[in-house]
């Protein structure tokens, strides 16, 4: 697979000066434009991609710290390039999403200008392949029976004894899980349950016996949350 020199100077200036706050208002009017077909390609109503959306931004910050992430710097041209060679399905871009999951949806991927890896080093195209991931993810878990309207539990999830302080719903259950799915395997984290509706899994290291709070999905769900309601004001912008 040839690589042109012109990609390699695009993809590293474009981590150089990486900050995807500067495109969330790009995102609005992108979401705004192609509204309808948006409805029809991620199969949810315009309220819930207006919160979905949302979330995409807040996945950025929490992934690569809105693309500053030093560390995103270093390392995402490097795996953009094993992506795109074939030698890895890795994460990339700046809302880490490997390549597969993001164009799994193909009409969706066309719709948004994603035809190849290099797109997601684009901060506009990154959020827009995580509004993608989180549609389905969210579908999947009303399709479990999660409220939209309802916060998620975590009742007798955890032995932690400080999971309360762990954890903060966005305020809808079904929000929640497509969050935990997105930090997580959708294939593990999409399914039912026996602890009952609205009940949100708890995975990494610090789920069991960890007093210290080594961090989990909990935390990832908390930021992501905390973060949306901040940008709450966009929600009139749409």
């Amino acid at each position: 697979m040839i690589i042109e020199k012109r990609q390699l100077r695009e993809i590293i200036c474009r981590v150089l000066t990486e900050d995807t706050r500067d495109r969330e208002l790009d995102m609005i009017s992108f979401v705004r434009t192609h509204k309808k077909d948006l409805v029809k390609l991620l199969g949810v109503s315009y309220q819930e991609i207006k919160m979905l959306s949302i979330a995409a931004m807040c996945v950025a910050g929490r992934e690569s710290s809105y693309g500053e992430w030093w560390q995103y710097k270093l390392t995402n041209p490097i795996e953009t390039l094993l992506s795109y060679t074939g030698i890895k399905d890795t994460s990339i871009g700046a809302t880490q999403t490997k390549y597969s999951t993001a164009t799994a949806d193909e009409e969706y991927a066309e719709k948004i200008g994603v035809t190849s890896e290099w797109d997601t080093t684009d901060e506009l195209k990154s959020m827009l392949l995580a509004l993608g991931i989180l549609s389905r993810n969210y579908k999947k878990a009303l399709g479990l029976g999660y409220s939209k309207k309802s916060s998620g539990h975590i009742s007798g999830s955890i032995s932690d004894k400080k999971a309360n302080q762990k954890f903060k719903s966005t305020g809808s259950a079904a929000l929640d899980l497509a969050i935990t799915a997105f930090n997580g395997d959708p294939d593990k984290v999409l399914i039912k349950r026996s602890q009952g509706r609205n009940y949100i899994p708890c995975y990494g290291d610090g789920c069991v016996n960890d007093a210290q709070g080594g961090l989990t999905s909990y935390h990832y769900v908390k930021s992501v949350g905390v973060c949306m309601r901040k940008k709450s004001s966009y929600y009139t912008k749409f």
